[in-house]
């Protein structure tokens, strides 16, 4: 059975899919569903995948300037978001 994924859909353009917003997307989603379903989690998956595979070609930055525009990067995931995930395994690891 799989979940409607309408109003998580709904949540998640409303505060826009950005890394630092992530942590606030699952707790409205949660809050609304009462639950994180695995379909909810794989949504919110794509999502991260989609911040890595914007990251493709600057693996090793933590910056650079073209014409006077500045980009920094950050190194893996967001805390926020490893502590979530970490916390949703099923299988620790130590």
């Amino acid at each position: 059975m799989s979940t409607d994924l309408t109003r998580a859909v709904e949540i998640i353009e409303g505060l826009g899919c950005k890394q630092s917003n992530l942590i606030a997307i699952m707790q409205d989603i949660q809050a609304e569903y009462n639950y994180l379903s695995q379909d909810v989690l794989e949504l919110i998956a794509e999502k991260i995948a989609i911040i890595k595979l914007n990251r493709l070609n600057t693996e090793g930055l933590s910056s650079q300037s073209f014409s006077g525009v500045s980009e920094s990067y950050i190194d893996g995931y967001p805390a926020e978001i490893k502590a979530v995930l970490n916390r949703k395994r099923k299988v620790k690891i130590i």
